[in-house]
């Protein structure tokens, strides 16, 4: 095509079909009901949307810390599994948030306080 010359194009309308993912993941967590001998808690849940799901950060006491791991889908249309293993805790109270999010940018957190 020379330098001079263009294509000329349509347009094209868009129609979608379907609702809008505006909710955040299903998220499922298995805290344990006291930390160990060692002061850690090891979590295991699952996270499920239509879109793939990220765990983002995990918190203790607003203190970022080492993330978990998110596996891939385990058979079920959706379904993730994800666990969290030898997360510290500190003398006292302590407040462990999971940050989950979906690829539409929901956000579904998990929290769980321990005294």
């Amino acid at each position: 095509m020379a330098a001079d010359t263009y294509e000329e194009l349509e347009l094209i309308d868009v129609n979608l079909q379907g609702a809008a993912d505006v909710t955040g993941p299903v998220v499922r967590a298995n805290f344990p009901a006291k930390p160990s001998a060692t002061n850690t808690i090891d979590i295991v849940g699952t996270a499920e949307d239509l879109t793939i799901v990220a765990l983002d950060s995990i918190t203790v006491n607003g203190v970022p810390v080492t993330p978990g791991t998110l596996g891939s889908e385990d058979g079920a249309e959706g379904v993730w599994n994800w666990s969290v293993a030898g997360l510290p805790l500190e003398k006292g109270r302590n407040v462990v948030v999971l940050t989950f999010s979906d690829e539409d940018g929901n956000v579904t957190k998990a929290t769980r306080t321990y005294t």
